[in-house]
């Protein structure tokens, strides 16, 4: 009988399985380079190529900055100039220097005016990683989302986040998403590590 000793460890650990991921990282990151646009980024087809008539949304502006910011602060060449390009878009065409928050799009490509949780939950997420990669602006837009969802989102007496509200805060809707809440816990924990302030965790935890 075989009284062999050695364990099995993890393939998640294993090196191959490392460069794997390494790999696959920068193959995406190379296809997401393609949805930059004049206001953000846009979405793309199957082949990596803009859609025809795609417009820069807030959604696809926020997670594009999140992941080339993830990426830039591992030391992946190319990505700081797209995270400094979502920080612009984001506190330019897409926010609202009116009312505060952020629109589905810039007004110029028929953005929409109401302002949602789901929205706002990635551009809070998009602002904290761009200061963990150090972006200048970076620390500004942040300062922005939290003020917003402090101000307009967060509920402590329902413990979930307020759906939407019209361009001006007003016309609250009574609909409360899992959808929006549960991006909105993943913002609270980006939140909570990037400002060092714990109270974040409470949201994220009531969630």
């Amino acid at each position: 009988m075989n009284n062999n000793n050695q364990t099995f460890s993890s393939w998640l650990r294993s090196p191959a399985h490392h460069q794997w991921l390494a790999l696959e990282g920068n193959r995406l990151l190379t296809f997401a380079k393609a949805s930059r646009l004049d206001n953000g980024f846009g979405s793309l087809d199957d082949y990596g190529r803009l859609m025809v008539g795609a417009t820069a949304g807030t959604m696809n502006t926020a997670r594009m900055t999140h992941c080339f910011a993830m990426a830039h602060a591992q030391g992946i060449p190319g990505c700081a100039a797209l995270v400094d390009h979502g920080i612009a878009a984001l506190r330019g065409p897409l926010h609202d220097a009116e009312h505060g928050g952020w629109f589905s799009a810039a007004l110029e490509d028929g953005g929409k005016t109401e302002k949602q949780a789901y929205l706002h939950a990635f551009v809070a997420l998009a602002a904290s990683s761009a200061v963990v990669a150090g972006r200048p602006g970076a620390q500004a837009l942040l300062s922005d989302a939290i003020q917003v969802i402090q101000t307009h989102f967060w509920s402590d007496q329902e413990g979930a986040m307020r759906e939407s509200f019209a361009r001006d805060w007003s016309n609250e809707e009574s609909y409360r998403g899992a959808n929006s809440n549960m991006h909105s816990t993943e913002a609270f924990l980006a939140l909570a590590d990037v400002t060092g302030d714990a109270q974040w965790l409470d949201p994220a935890l009531c969630l």
